[in-house]
């Protein structure tokens, strides 16, 4: 591995922790949305999250996305291109949307979901 491909770990990490648990402060009891589960930050985040016992809820473009995702330890995946998330991330919450929602990708997050959410948007 190079140096350059090694110094993609700590970028993908750091952007996840900082965004999840220093600035959005969530805690094991609540739900993280994931856009980009697929992603770097998103594959980062889906670890991070279950190291802490909080449940996550990512989106993906692609059923295979979906699988890896869910493999890393999502709890639910949603296939963006195939289902309409909001309604799936409403279901997989009973009604409650997600408590943080990390943006890494800049989806417009639907206000049925995020109306009581802290939103973290990553630029890069």
């Amino acid at each position: 591995m190079s140096f350059e491909e090694a110094g993609g770990f700590p970028e993908v990490f750091l952007t996840a922790f900082l965004n999840l648990f220093m600035l959005a402060d969530i805690k094991s009891t609540e739900t993280a949305l994931i856009h980009g589960g697929g992603s770097g930050v998103g594959t980062a985040s889906i670890l991070l999250l279950k190291e802490a016992h909080t449940r996550s809820i990512v989106t993906a473009g692609s059923d295979q996305k979906c699988e890896q995702c869910l493999k890393l330890g999502a709890d639910v995946a949603v296939n963006y291109n195939r289902a309409p998330f909001p309604e799936s991330v409403k279901t997989a919450t009973n009604g409650r949307g997600a408590d943080v929602i990390l943006d890494s990708i800049a989806v417009h997050t639907c206000p049925e979901i995020s109306s009581r959410s802290r939103t973290a948007a990553v630029s890069f």
